[in-house]
C-alpha cells in the first residue's frame, strides 16, 4: 500500500510543479492576459510564490523511495506504448 501511496504522492507533486511552472511561463509570455487575481510578491514580474511552491514540491518528491520512481517510469512507458499502438491502429 505504501508503494501505491508513493505513486499517488509523486503524481500530485508533479502536477503541483507543472501548475506553478505554467503560471510563471504565462506571466512571462502573456502579460497582457486578463487575470482574475494577482499573485503577491513579484520580483521583476516573476512571482516568488510559484518558485517556492516548485522548490517545496521538488524537495518532497526527492524524498520518495527509488522504487516509486521506477514504478512511475514503468507506468509512463506503458502509457506511451499504449498511445503509440493506438495511433498506429487508428491510421489504418
Amino acid at each position: 500500500m505504501a508503494f501505491v501511496g508513493g505513486l499517488a504522492s509523486l503524481a500530485a507533486l508533479a502536477a503541483f510543479t507543472a501548475v506553478n511552472f505554467s503560471l510563471i511561463l504565462l506571466r512571462r509570455r502573456r502579460p497582457d492576459l486578463v487575470r482574475p487575481f494577482r499573485v503577491p510578491g513579484q520580483v521583476r514580474g516573476i512571482p516568488v510564490l510559484p518558485i517556492l511552491g516548485m522548490a517545496a514540491a521538488s524537495g518532497l518528491a526527492a524524498q520518495l523511495p527509488r522504487d516509486v520512481y521506477a514504478g512511475a517510469g514503468a507506468f509512463v512507458a506503458l502509457a506511451a506504448g499504449g498511445y503509440a499502438v493506438r495511433r498506429v491502429l487508428r491510421r489504418r
